[in-house]
């Protein structure tokens, strides 16, 4: 078992055997650099570094997620559906609800999964609108109105408007129909007490790369690029069917061809719903001509949906502005690490079929 120095339990009796060797091939535990609180609801409280392995997904405009292994502490039952915070270094990474544990095992191990506070907006039905005005109003309203989240929602430079939009299903698919309309992200934050959250324009919001990176990889792909978008929704007032195109003309002519993309929404009833909604992915096609990769950085919070100052994907014109999309914090065998998925919107591989073409004809040229 851990080392009772490093384990410490309260509302109860700590098991005997602490303070020996882990049964078993991984011998005795050593120190995480990670420490666990765990909350049980009849209030028992374990503060431990005796973590096997950690393993945590920062999510935006979704849940996110942890899931970490630890000796099997006694009366480890009385903790689910308690709460979890999980730290480095005295800061605050990941805090939310236990979901699953193991039950009477003669295993060696405990596995526990906690989800972050976005998992609430999974659960139940809700039918909200119409709404007509700014997507980021209806947003507000829905975040307000139908979750227990304290919002903060940035006004876009550019809002999108909505006409007569009637969404329904989850709270969470709810928010990430509005959001995806409003060409917006949300993410929350696990560093403050209580489910507290933003919703932004990702491009507009640039924070800067202040992490202690360690390695970085990058690649080209342009599986998801379309430079013309076609949305078919559902019956009309007047019993036609909605449609609205949205297509990037210079993009068409620089390329030398369309690439275009159909999608079918039943749910958007009206031309100007459509149109908003052709408008908003168009946009973030365009940005899938990228140069995506990851970068490994020192563990620390360095929250989901934003765009960042990444120097390591600096090809000699500057840093490039990339939103990450995931990060994911890690610890086994006693080494803690973190990963930075990202996505780059600025030269990829369009850039780089136009270039060649451009050079196939001037090669060419008599």
């Amino acid at each position: 078992m851990p080392d009772a120095s490093l384990t410490f339990i309260y509302g109860a009796t700590r098991p005997a055997t602490y303070g020996g060797t882990l049964p078993g091939t991984y011998g005795a535990v050593p120190e995480s650099q990670y420490r666990l609180r765990l909350r049980a609801p009849n209030g028992r409280q374990i503060l431990t570094t005796a973590l096997l392995s950690v393993d945590v997904t920062l999510e935006h405009s979704a849940v996110s997620t942890l899931t970490t292994e630890i000796p099997p502490f006694d009366r480890l039952e009385d903790f689910i559906l308690g709460h979890a915070v999980l730290e480095f270094r005295g800061e605050r990474l990941f805090r939310g609800r236990i979901l699953g544990l193991p039950g009477p095992t003669t295993g060696d191990t405990a596995t526990i999964e906690i989800s972050g506070p976005a998992r609430t907006l999974t659960r139940g039905a809700m039918s909200a609108g119409p709404f007509s005005g700014y997507a980021y109003e209806a947003i507000a309203s829905v975040w307000n109105q139908y979750t227990r989240f304290d919002a903060t929602v940035l006004v876009p430079d550019s809002p999108t408007s909505l006409s007569e939009y009637s969404p329904d299903g989850t709270p969470m698919e709810v928010l990430q129909d509005l959001h995806e309309l409003a060409g917006m992200r949300f993410t929350v934050s696990h560093q403050q007490t209580g489910p507290r959250v933003e919703s932004y324009v990702p491009e507009e919001h640039v924070k800067s790369g202040d992490w202690a990176s360690t390695d970085w990889d990058s690649s080209l792909d342009a599986t998801d690029y379309a430079n013309a978008v076609e949305v078919y929704g559902g019956e009309t007032s007047d019993g036609s069917r909605a449609f609205a195109r949205a297509a990037d003309q210079d993009e068409i002519d620089r390329l030398g061809n369309e690439v275009l993309v159909r999608i079918d929404d039943a749910t958007l009833t009206t031309d100007a719903d459509c149109q908003a909604r052709a408008d908003s992915e168009l946009t973030d096609r365009l940005a899938e001509d990228d140069l995506s990769g990851s970068v490994e950085i020192i563990p620390q919070v360095v929250l989901p949906g934003y765009h960042y100052t990444i120097d390591e994907f600096d090809t000699g014109d500057g840093a490039p502005e990339l939103p990450v999309e995931q990060t994911r914090l890690r610890e086994a065998q006693g080494e803690a690490r973190a990963t930075l998925e990202v996505n780059d919107s600025g030269s990829g591989v369009i850039d780089t079929i136009v270039d060649l073409r451009r050079e196939t004809a001037q090669l060419n040229q008599p």
